[in-house]
């Protein structure tokens, strides 16, 4: 029988690019399923996030993003511009009598890249026109504007430039709360490949190492 000896080394005891072995063997399995659920969870009034896209890996395309929809309604109440609260109000209202969409969808507008960037909200439309040809004068039927005429709503104000300044913003709450969750994740990554937290799961498996980081 052939005895073959082997030198064994601790993590400290290791060249760095030996201990860049053992973190790239480390964050292979990385878990990152209760960030996302925990993101999922505390999104903003009105989000629903359906998938996390991201990338960790200190290059240009990191970032993170996500897909779903926003209840405009929801995420406007919540989110108001004080300024032009009274437009914003009978914006919301024709939103609530669907005369403009209520939601939206969030999606991406590459293949390529992660980061919040990327992130696109679907067209909201409006139905002002229908009310040019409509001879029934149409009215809200339900909310705190209830009764009140649609035309002269929309004829009240500018509410197109309106609606897309409240959009704008909607859309760019998604980025900022993609942002959120990138950082987050950049955070429990950063955690994974330190020495301290590498040090705390050799000792608790007592891992030893060959020369090129490989678990003996």
């Amino acid at each position: 029988m052939q005895v073959i000896e082997q030198t064994v080394y601790e993590f400290h005891e290791l060249s760095d690019k030996a201990k860049d072995e053992v973190r790239c063997m480390l964050i292979q399995n990385w878990e990152t399923d209760h960030i996302i659920d925990q993101a999922k969870g505390d999104a903003p009034k009105g989000f629903t996030i359906e998938d996390v896209r991201y990338s960790v890996t200190y290059s240009q395309g990191d970032g993170a993003s996500w897909t779903g929809f926003i209840n405009l309604i929801e995420f406007f109440e919540a989110n108001p511009d004080h300024e032009f609260i009274g437009e914003e109000v009978m914006i919301i209202e024709l939103m609530r009598n669907d005369w403009i969409d209520k939601s939206a969808e969030v999606n991406q507008n590459s293949f390529h890249y992660v980061h919040s960037g990327t992130m696109k909200l679907s067209d909201v439309v409006d139905y002002a026109e229908s009310t040019e040809d409509n001879e029934n004068n149409p009215t809200l039927v339900e909310g705190i504007m209830e009764g009140a005429s649609v035309k002269e709503l929309f004829d009240s104000f500018h509410w197109a430039r309106r609606l897309d300044l409240m959009v704008e913003r909607a859309l760019q709450a998604t980025k900022d709360y993609a942002d959120v969750i990138y950082n987050q994740l950049k955070e429990d990554y950063e955690w994974q490949i330190c020495d301290e937290n590498i040090e705390e799961n050799i000792y608790i498996n007592g891992w030893r190492f060959d020369i090129n980081g490989k678990i003996i």
